[in-house]
């Protein structure tokens, strides 16, 4: 497989971290293509599809790191990619971790319960679950909106049926001068449906109708 980073790649990288800030959007666009050749390797790697299996996924983050391992008796330094996936279906987040020289996926790994924070498609897909629910027609009618968004309690808990789930609760402020908060929500986008706050919070044992909180 080809390299997913080069040698003088990795020198324009350090020498622009040392150029800060004047170099970020150049940093930035760097990085950027890089992540592109990852999401791309992770696509086509067959070991990942396998654990994917199919089903419905998102690419959530692209991080990078240094690790030491032993090579023919000596510690080299090899850097690594970790491909953050989420898989909706089984509700849990998968890790594929890269070599970046080799261009090979090392090792897939598993975090049930943990929960990144939403891209910026998910919080688009969260907003427009919440918009096309009836209950909350008068925040639909407000238009643009800010949202916050944190997880939601219920998906940390073991024995709740939404364990692991990708649940969050969203606040909705208005925006200009003096912005004020006028409305909630919960989404559980593994489910792909809008929820009650005593739900996502822990303290309702199953689907629960509710009108928005303002």
């Amino acid at each position: 497989m080809p390299a997913l980073l080069h040698s003088h790649e990795v020198s324009q990288l350090l020498e622009l971290v040392q150029d800060q800030p004047g170099s970020t959007s150049v940093f930035l666009d760097l990085l950027g293509q890089i992540k592109d050749r990852v999401a791309a390797a992770i696509d086509a790697d067959p070991l990942v599809a396998e654990r994917l299996g199919g089903n419905r996924h998102r690419l959530i983050d692209i991080e990078f790191r240094e690790e030491e391992q032993k090579v023919a008796d000596a510690q080299v330094s090899v850097r690594l990619a970790e491909a953050v996936i989420y898989d909706y279906d089984r509700s849990v987040l998968v890790i594929a971790v890269l070599d970046l020289r080799a261009g090979v996926v090392e090792a897939i790994v598993e975090r049930p319960g943990v929960q990144p924070a939403l891209t910026a498609e998910e919080r688009d897909e969260a907003y427009e679950l919440v918009v096309a629910d009836d209950r909350y027609e008068a925040l639909r009618a407000r238009g643009p909106v800010d949202m916050v968004a944190l997880p939601a309690r219920a998906a940390q808990i073991e024995e709740n049926p939404r364990f692991g789930h990708r649940l969050f609760q969203l606040y909705f402020w208005s925006r200009g001068d003096a912005p004020a908060r006028v409305g909630q929500a919960a989404v559980d986008l593994s489910t792909r449906e809008v929820v009650s706050t005593d739900e996502a919070r822990g303290t309702a044992s199953g689907p629960q109708t509710q009108a928005p909180h303002n």
